[in-house]
């Protein structure tokens, strides 16, 4: 900060109260919000005379899921590929992300939906909304997007161990109806492809018995 502003700001509450005049050397010169003279440049760091960092560079890599798919369905929406936790006790979460991109903007708000099925095709564990919780509704997408869709199903507890297909699709909320499959994959349901990937229930985790002292 220069001389006479430093001298102004120190000396401007005495010639309130005392009414002193205080003689500065010079104009005073015009500050922005942090106390710098409008005009000047910072190139360095004033404390201790060394470069500014640079803002890290922002990122345009598309997120790459770690089983990549191309899933094409109605309404130029792609399933490009997921994540999952293979292997998942019963009584807690499996995580799911689903990988979606758009090749259009798509024509309607659609809802996903993730079932997990029994050797009888029975779904006995699911996980329904709007992509990403709600925070990306389809009719925002744009061409070229790619949109990573978490998804927690809960497993009850009571669910027997052992190997499970999941399927997945969307649909429209107020008529049900879902998007339809373009691409030829192994389906239960219409219009919802199952994963390639089974999930393996595990036993529950025993929890530690607590003892009173």
């Amino acid at each position: 900060m220069h001389l006479a502003a430093l001298l102004w700001r120190l000396f401007l509450p005495l010639t309130a109260i005392f009414g002193l005049l205080v003689s500065l050397p010079g104009p005073l010169p015009a500050l922005n919000a942090a106390g710098v003279p409008l005009g000047q440049v910072i190139l360095s760091s004033s404390r201790f005379g060394q470069p500014l960092p640079k803002a890290p560079a922002l990122s345009c890599v598309a997120p790459k899921p770690q089983r990549a798919l191309s899933v094409q369905f109605d309404d130029a929406i792609l399933l490009a590929g997921y994540d999952l936790t293979i292997a998942t006790p019963v009584g807690s979460f499996a995580v799911l992300n689903l990988y979606w991109q758009a090749g259009a903007p798509p024509s309607a708000d659609y809802k996903v939906f993730v079932h997990v099925l029994d050797a009888e095709r029975k779904v006995i564990a699911q996980d329904d909304g709007y992509p990403v919780n709600g925070a990306s509704h389809t009719l925002g997408w744009q061409a070229g997007q790619v949109v990573r869709d978490a998804h927690f199903i809960d497993l009850e507890p009571d669910l027997a161990p052992g190997s499970y297909q999941i399927e997945v699709g969307l649909y429209q909320e107020g008529s049900g109806k879902r998007l339809g499959l373009l691409t030829e994959m192994p389906t239960v349901s219409p219009d919802a492809p199952l994963l390639p990937d089974p999930i393996q229930l595990l036993p529950p985790v025993a929890r530690p018995k607590w003892t009173s002292h």
